[in-house]
């Protein structure tokens, strides 16, 4: 009567294993998920370091040819969010 018992454990212990490496393996690939947009931020400064304000900045994607055009602000300052990964 404990061969079922014995088999029925065995089940319980793999399923288990199982679930619990299921679960390891969806936490470790999460980061890896996440890496879709970048962003890029500087500054346009002159020769002696000062920003330099209402400068345009073009920055295109090589792979998909995307653009985009910002202007730098006061300080000389720009920033792209949400930008595609690539080249």
């Amino acid at each position: 009567m404990q061969f079922p018992t014995v088999q029925k454990w065995k089940w319980k212990k793999n399923f288990t294993a199982a679930v619990f490496a299921f679960a390891l393996s969806a936490i470790l690939a999460a980061p890896f998920v996440a890496q879709g947009e970048s962003s890029i931020e500087g500054t346009v400064a002159d020769s002696s370091g000062g920003g330099v304000p209402g400068v345009s900045v073009q920055i295109k994607n090589l792979e998909t040819r995307a653009e985009r055009l910002l202007t730098t602000d006061d300080s000389g300052r720009f920033f792209a969010a949400a930008l595609s990964v690539g080249q």
